[in-house]
């Protein structure tokens, strides 16, 4: 090297040193050995504490080793005019790099390093045990038989894997090189007594290229690269073991291969097009995120693609799908089922009634030869598709089996073709979104001894709705002079589980109210032939949809001598074979009501043409109910558009006269229906999800919506405010609910829920007043819930 490039060499490492040497002495030390000839050998540069250091020695020899130097960021102490050392403070015996005087950029470097090194510190000695320990808890109280602590770490780790993806990946890979440039630095700092922001530095160097000097021997060279390369192939080798090993595993959990390990969690059996709003109204359940596990026949794969296709809001679930069969105890495992909080087996509407009771009749046997769920507070939730089949089926599972009858909402559509509005009611109550059933003994309420009638002006923001006694008997609307014991329990309907609590002082005081009026009996108004001889029409019947239920209710609750006309894409000898299959599935005949079928082509019903045969003016009741074909919601729309325009066309008052009960799928279709002034649409579909995920989460919603939904039980009803006033009493001007529920309890069996306001399409229900003494304008086209 001629002198010259010697000289720009030793300038460059010059102004190297001085820019980054923190001390006065040390930077004229250099500079007086600026006019230094000597022959120099290249150095290396290398970092200590992120200030870079030049190894190249202004006054080395040939042949001579370099100084073992301190740093840069640990340069030697100063000494003071005696040519002693200054006296280090404690801190700085034990860390030398301490005892420095820093420049800002240093200082910024050094807060950079220890910041990192805190952070891998924190996951370490924090954030991991903080998580470890909660999920052992989860563990523990989850009481997950027959499962060990790694097999659901390892599960809930797989599911983190697979549901979050190259978020997941991307955190491991932080995580990973937070903890090794931490460790490292902190071992390099304690094994060299120097800065761990130097060994922060130094593991980044190790850790990313080789290690081996410049100024190294040939033989160290060639040994130092071929051992690169080795490590290299080895780190390859263990970095694909490791990919392999994580992505057989992830593949694993996204195949649905691996079992859940979970407890605490709610199982759900079978997938159908219904399931998207079963698995919405558990989301709404409970404040928490709970774990839904889903087993369905279809691949997992395509049963997720299925669920994302339906837009599923599932915000408050964790949603695990596995695949298997119901009835195959092995895949019941898989979703760990024995561990369950719950039990859903939902029907399937793609089979026959038949055939999806079938399923569900394998699916509670081999539940009860498992006697799962291990759990004494959990159940199973089964919908029954054929009524007949509902006291088998809670033969077979006794005591763990709660069924919910599907067929019991043609019922209700019949009661709301006689109340328009009834629908409303029922659809607010039957879900999570509003007010809730709930219970609580009447010592814990304070209210023992106190009468049912009494009672009901000392909840401020529920309303008792009935009792359950101590032998689980429930009773809806019990006497009103019963007397509550201790060990009742008291249903409610209220917001939550915290705002039914009592006051001692009621705030209404019935007693003196009862003393300033006159007894009064209920007598009904308007609706008093309601269930004469009538004149019905059901349009799209078909074999697996709600029909035959309303027929049924139909022949209940007419009298003797009714007409049902069917408007059917099915040709008028199979309609009839299935009209009488479905007397058959039913056990009984049809007594009050004679048949007269329209056949049109299903692909016309929704005709101009078509819609001119009937009779639409001479009907009482008209339900246009879903299709099995494509678009059913569509088709319903232009068959109410149609009806309404041939009516104008026939009648004066057809907006008066035609008030169809009218089945939809969808909110979209409703809000349809409102625009054509056609207020008394119900989405049956949406109710019995609500209805099973409600009775899912809570057994008292079973007693209460069995008693609703049944024959010979309780019913909703719409009702005006002059029914329960006599004759002689004036109808008031303004009104509270409190004084409505007087009213209502002076004068009828009846619990008054809730009331109207607005009219027309602008009419809204609601249900339970939180403000029960503020009083409102009543007017006599105003209605009353009972």
């Amino acid at each position: 090297m001629s002198g010259l490039s010697r000289s720009t060499v030793s300038l460059i490492l010059l102004v190297l040193a001085v820019s980054a040497n923190t001390g006065e002495g040390s930077r004229k030390n250099v500079e007086a050995r600026l006019g230094v000839e000597g022959v120099h050998r290249p150095g290396y540069l290398s970092a200590h504490g992120g200030v870079l250091r030049g190894s190249l020695q202004l006054d080395q020899q040939p042949g001579q080793e370099p100084d073992d130097k301190p740093p840069l960021l640990w340069p030697k102490q100063d000494e003071d005019g005696t040519g002693m050392q200054k006296e280090l403070s404690v801190p700085a015996r034990f860390f030398p790099w301490l005892n420095v005087e820093y420049k800002p950029t240093l200082i910024l470097r050094l807060i950079f390093g220890l910041s990192i090194i805190c952070c891998g510190l924190a996951m370490w000695c924090c954030v991991l045990p903080s998580r470890f320990y909660t999920e052992y808890n989860n563990f523990k109280e989850q009481k997950i038989a027959d499962r060990r602590f790694q097999d659901y770490m390892a599960y809930h780790f797989n599911y983190w894997m697979a549901s979050k993806g190259i978020k997941a990946h991307g955190t491991l890979l932080a995580a990973g090189c937070l903890t090794l440039a931490t460790f490292g630095a902190i071992t390099y700092s304690l094994l060299t007594k120097r800065s761990p922001v130097e060994g922060l530095w130094m593991v980044f160097v190790w850790a990313s290229a080789s290690s081996v000097a410049p100024d190294a021997s040939t033989t160290t060279c060639i040994v130092g690269v071929f051992t690169t390369l080795g490590g290299l192939l080895l780190l390859a080798l263990l970095l694909s073991t490791i990919t392999d090993y994580f992505n057989s595993n992830v593949e694993a959990s996204k195949e649905g291969r691996d079992p859940i390990v979970e407890g605490n969690h709610m199982v759900v059996i079978g997938y159908s097009t219904d399931t998207r709003s079963l698995l919405e109204e558990l989301g709404l359940a409970e404040e928490e995120r709970m774990t839904v596990a889903l087993l369905a026949e279809p691949p997992k794969a395509q049963t997720e693609a299925a669920i994302s296709k339906a837009n599923t809001n599932l915000d408050g679930l964790k949603l695990v799908v596995r695949s298997g069969m119901g009835s195959a105890w092995q895949d019941l495992r898989h979703v760990a089922a024995d561990a369950a909080r719950g039990i859903v087996i939902a029907e399937d509407p793609k089979l026959s009634r038949e055939e999806s009771d079938a399923a569900t009749f394998g699916a509670l046997l081999t539940l009860k030869g498992k006697d799962w769920p291990i759990s004494e507070n959990s159940y199973i939730t089964v919908q029954c598709a054929l009524s007949r089949n509902e006291q088998l089926m809670k033969s077979l599972h006794p005591e763990k089996t709660l069924v919910v009858n599907g067929e019991k909402l043609g019922r209700l559509m019949v009661q709301s073709s006689c109340d328009p509005g009834l629908c409303q009611v029922f659809s607010q109550i039957i879900g999570f979104d509003g007010d809730e059933f709930y219970c609580c003994s009447a010592e814990e309420l304070g209210i023992d001894g106190e009468t049912f009638c009494d009672i009901a002006f000392r909840f401020p923001t529920a309303i008792p709705l009935g009792i359950l006694d101590t032998n689980g008997v429930f009773f809806i609307n019990p006497e009103k002079s019963r007397r509550m014991e201790a060990d009742d329990q008291v249903i409610v309907l209220a917001e939550d589980s915290t705002s039914f609590d009592t006051i001692k002082t009621p705030f209404f005081d019935y007693q003196a109210w009862m003393g300033s009026h006159s007894t009064a009996e209920f007598r009904e108004i308007g609706n008093e032939d309601e269930f004469e001889k009538t004149k019905t029409l059901i349009c799209n019947y078909n074999d697996r949809g709600i029909g035959s239920s309303i027929i049924a209710a139909l022949d209940e609750m007419m009298g003797p001598g009714s007409q049902v006309d069917i408007y059917t894409g099915m040709p008028e000898e199979e309609c009839m074979s299935s009209l009488e299959n479905a007397q058959r599935r039913q056990g009984r005949s049809l007594q009050n009501i004679t048949f007269k079928i329209h056949h049109a082509d299903g692909s016309s019903m929704a005709s101009i043409h078509n819609l001119e045969t009937l009779p639409l003016e001479t009907y009482d009741h008209i339900f246009v109910l879903r299709d099995d074909q494509e678009r059913p919601d569509q088709k319903t729309v232009a068959e109410i558009v149609q009806m309404q325009a041939i009516l104008q066309s026939k009648l004066s008052d057809s907006e008066e006269k035609f008030n169809p009960v009218v089945q939809v799928g969808n909110k979209t279709t409703g809000d349809q229906l409102l625009q054509c002034g056609i207020t008394n649409s119900v989405n049956t579909n949406l109710i019995m999800s609500r209805a099973l995920a409600m009775v899912a989460m809570n057994k008292i919603s079973h007693g209460v919506l069995t008693d609703l939904l049944s024959a010979d039980g309780n019913n909703f009803d719409i009702q005006q405010l002059r029914s329960y006033i006599r004759d002689d009493e004036t109808l008031p001007a303004e009104l509270s609910f409190a004084e409505a529920t007087a009213y209502v309890s002076r004068a009828a069996q009846q619990v008054l829920i809730g009331w109207s306001e607005g009219f027309g399409t602008s009419r809204q229900w609601l249900i339970n007043p939180k403000e029960k003494l503020q009083t409102r304008e009543w007017n006599p086209e105003d209605r009353l819930v009972v």
